[in-house]
């Protein structure tokens, strides 16, 4: 349906590239997903390795919740990874929203989206200009990072206020020479809640 894949290109703005470390395994069975949470975990293979995807079944905003998980290479953009790592955090943040604020107004005139209803439009076009305000200052949404009882490195930001908001959270692990990065985006505090406990779950090699 266009709603759909309009959310689905939504995402990709703000997704970093998916490519993963030569000789990466499968991710999902590094993932506790309970089947109460009616969430999916899915292997995608890209180049020279996987991504593991994990989203919910169905549901009106189920194609703006994803939570990514990918590992990074040593060398290029993700070298800072491993030499700065809450700078590495903070740099994912630093992209422009225009073009995620426009394709969200773009929702409301969409009659096949759920979204579109009258109820909805005035809090989805409060957080596009939100969003178009930001520019390409995202990071100005976001807290410090900060570490998880887990030991992850952790950078949360939220878009937006209530009823309508965009959590995003993006984290960096660090297992001994190896890094992963957890992408987490979701409208629902409560899909957020689900995917905090899945990103919680994922184990060291």
């Amino acid at each position: 349906m266009p709603g759909a894949r309009l959310a689905l290109l939504i995402l990709s703005l703000l997704v970093p590239s998916m490519s993963a470390a030569a000789g990466e395994e499968p991710l999902c069975a590094r993932l506790f997903v309970p089947e109460a949470s009616d969430l999916v975990c899915e292997d995608i293979a890209v180049e020279g390795g996987w991504r593991a995807e994990v989203r919910p079944n169905d549901g009106g905003l189920s194609e703006f919740s994803r939570l990514t998980v990918r590992a990074l290479r040593p060398e290029g953009v993700d070298r800072m990874a491993w030499e700065d790592g809450d700078g590495w955090l903070e740099a994912q943040m630093r992209v422009d929203m225009r073009a995620y604020a426009d394709s969200l107004r773009a929702l409301t005139r969409d009659p096949d989206n759920p979204l579109s209803a009258d109820g909805m439009r005035q809090a989805i076009r409060a957080l596009a200009s939100a969003l178009e305000k930001l520019g390409g200052l995202a990071l100005a949404a976001c807290d410090r990072p900060v570490r998880t009882a887990g030991g992850q490195r952790l950078l949360r930001c939220r878009f937006g206020t209530k009823p309508l908001a965009l959590h995003v959270q993006v984290r960096l692990v660090e297992d001994g020479e190896r890094r992963y990065a957890i992408n987490i985006r979701t409208l629902s505090p409560r899909r957020l809640r689900h995917f905090e406990a899945v990103a919680n779950s994922f184990t060291l090699g």
